[in-house]
């Protein structure tokens, strides 16, 4: 009798070791996210993560490596089978035109994180014209957009006393640009740019004029 129950234990505790080792399993779908944005266009995107089991609920984690997109939420827990869907957010006014690179990592108790590359392409749609106004000035000017603050359209004025090549530039608060305002050569003269901010949020930026012999920054803000 002694000895069955001995036998008996054993067996108990050898299948109780292998059953606290097995371990759960998320399925992320898409594995890669590739997407084209515009100002003003629809910027979120979706991101579905499954419970293949055998853990029920299982808990995970989402995060981020760069600080443009947020999700609709960053942890939870899903039964065995179920999906959940989340709703990733992009803010442009941290993007640059052309390719911007992240990843995003999802995780559960059980494992490493699950890593998803993430390349967008930025396309700014903003709305911006130039006019020439005079050609009798003899210094350079960049003077501060009216009105300010703004909603969601601005005036952008500026002279130089020569002909040259001038570039005027867009930043977000964090300095990272988001748009080219002025890019060639120009001659002597005072100048308006018209912008229209419409696609962007409110916020702080800067813009600055650069010329060979001239660079000025100066604040804006946009009040939505």
């Amino acid at each position: 009798m002694m000895k069955y129950l001995k036998i008996v234990f054993a067996t108990v505790t050898v299948l109780l070791f292998f059953t606290s080792n097995i371990e759960a399993s998320l399925s992320v779908n898409p594995g890669l996210i590739i997407d084209t944005l515009y100002a003003g266009g629809n910027n979120t995107s979706q991101l579905y993560i499954t419970n293949l089991g055998p853990v029920s609920p299982l808990n995970y984690s989402l995060s981020a490596d760069v600080s443009w997109i947020s999700f609709s939420s960053t942890s939870g827990s899903i039964n065995v089978g179920d999906t959940v869907e989340i709703e990733i957010s992009y803010d442009i006014s941290y993007l640059q035109n052309g390719i911007n690179n992240a990843n995003i990592y999802v995780g559960d108790p059980h494992h490493g994180p699950i890593t998803i590359p993430v390349g967008i392409y930025f396309q700014n749609t903003t709305d911006v014209t130039e006019e020439f106004l005079s050609g009798n000035l003899d210094s350079f000017s960049l003077n501060q957009n009216y009105p300010n603050p703004f909603n969601p359209a601005t005036k952008i004025f500026y002279s130089i006393p020569e002909t040259q090549n001038v570039m005027i530039k867009l930043f977000n608060i964090l300095g990272n640009e988001i748009m080219t305002l002025v890019n060639g050569e120009r001659p002597k003269g005072r100048y308006i740019i018209d912008l229209d901010m419409s696609g962007y949020p409110s916020g702080v930026y800067f813009y600055m004029i650069r010329t060979p012999f001239y660079t000025e920054t100066k604040k804006m803000i946009l009040n939505k």
